[in-house]
């Protein structure tokens, strides 16, 4: 995971994994409901997930004015999913916390 300021009003936030990855031509398919780039299946014969997660996370920061995208792994394997947001405004800390 890595956190850096992007410019002055956009925060980006990177997470990576170390999986087999998802194509490039799958990338932009992978924020629709419901859809699955790699369908692993579990002992029971059943898929894993199901296909909800980055859709989620795409209107989540849509919402918030940012954008995610998908990405290859640093090392050269794995995926790479980045996202920003805009920096928030400074708030004093409540004493009622």
């Amino acid at each position: 995971m890595q956190a850096d300021q992007s410019g002055d009003e956009m925060v980006q936030i990177s997470i990576e994994d170390e999986g087999p990855g998802i194509p490039s031509h799958l990338r932009e398919r992978v924020f629709e409901k419901f859809f699955q780039a790699n369908g692993r299946v579990r002992p029971s014969g059943r898929l894993e997930g199901i296909g909800m997660g980055l859709s989620i996370a795409k209107g989540i920061v849509e919402a918030h004015g940012g954008r995610i995208w998908i990405g290859d792994g640093v090392a050269g394997h794995g995926t790479r999913v980045s996202f920003t947001v805009p920096v928030g405004d400074d708030e004093p800390m409540s004493d009622k916390l």
